[in-house]
């Protein structure tokens, strides 16, 4: 006796890894005076790449967001208002208890990375959320391969 089998496949996203992203207007200025800033630090400073999943590049440490200068400072703030956009999208939905206090502690580097220069993949693990802003990217020759240069996320399970 032949028996025609079928099947029928339901798929669901039960792990999703949620991931946003901003764009901002009118950051000429900051990040100019970034750059500058960032700039002088590699000129003046050692770099912490040694202990970094950088190849080549420079690096400033975990404390840069927390300096003083004016634009770093708003940098520190437009990186608090998406990391609270970002938590009150999707974290609230990850807890089992509600949670009545959340602080956010907010730490990052400024990176330099010029051609040949790479960032291995990594992961950080002390974080819930974790971001990337570009102050400065150079001009890509139309010769240039399309994957030089980019960043690649991947689920982090």
């Amino acid at each position: 006796m032949a028996l025609e089998i079928r099947h029928r496949d339901a798929m669901e996203a039960d792990f999703p890894t949620p991931f946003m992203t901003r764009t901002h207007s009118n950051v000429e200025p900051l990040n100019a005076a970034l750059k500058k800033l960032i700039l002088e630090l590699r000129a003046t400073s050692p770099s912490v790449t040694r202990y970094t999943s950088n190849r080549g590049g420079f690096q400033t440490d975990a404390g840069f967001v927390n300096r003083q200068e004016p634009a770093v400072q708003a940098l520190a703030q437009m990186i608090g208002h998406a990391t609270r956009a970002f938590y009150d999208r999707y974290i609230p939905a990850e807890l089992s208890v509600r949670m009545t206090k959340c602080r956010l502690n907010v730490w990052g580097w400024a990176v330099v990375m010029q051609a040949s220069d790479l960032n291995s993949r990594h992961h950080h693990p002390d974080s819930n959320v974790s971001g990337v802003y570009y102050v400065d990217l150079p001009p890509r020759p139309a010769t240039a391969d399309p994957m030089e240069g980019a960043i690649v996320f991947s689920d982090p399970r």
